[in-house]
């Protein structure tokens, strides 16, 4: 009977832990690009379904080679890590392009991916939206 006790108080110990955020967290960094070299974060958004609607959205979007990185900073920068602050992903917005313009972070060399994508107004409202709740 000691045996079993024994070995029930780390089992439980162990699912405590699981369930209660040793899990990798993430959170979205939301911000704004303000000089060549500094880009100024005023949100975290940490809810793990935001996260995954923003990843899915970015996963659809078409590449195009029909346009060129505009001169301007981005309006938008999203940067998305982990509890540990490894980082996922990066992402370029320019809102006020026609349509939106979306250039991403290579995660292995830190520079932006020269590939642009195309973010159609519908897509666009999603992703402010997803933003802003």
């Amino acid at each position: 009977m000691k045996k079993r006790i024994f070995w029930l108080v780390p089992m439980f110990a162990v699912m405590f832990l699981l369930f209660t955020g040793c899990s990798s967290e993430e959170k979205l960094m939301v911000g704004e690009q303000v000089s060549k070299s500094k880009t100024e974060f005023d949100k975290d958004i940490t809810d793990e379904k935001k996260i995954g609607e923003i990843v899915t959205l970015f996963n659809g979007l078409e590449e195009t080679s029909d346009k060129e990185e505009p001169e301007s900073y981005p309006g938008l920068v999203l940067l998305n890590k982990t509890k540990e602050d490894s980082q996922r992903f990066s992402a370029f917005i320019w809102l006020e392009e026609n349509p939106v313009i979306v250039q991403l972070k290579d995660e292995e060399t830190g520079e932006r991916k020269g590939v642009l994508y195309e973010m159609m107004d519908e897509e666009k409202d999603q992703l402010l939206e997803t933003i802003e709740e």
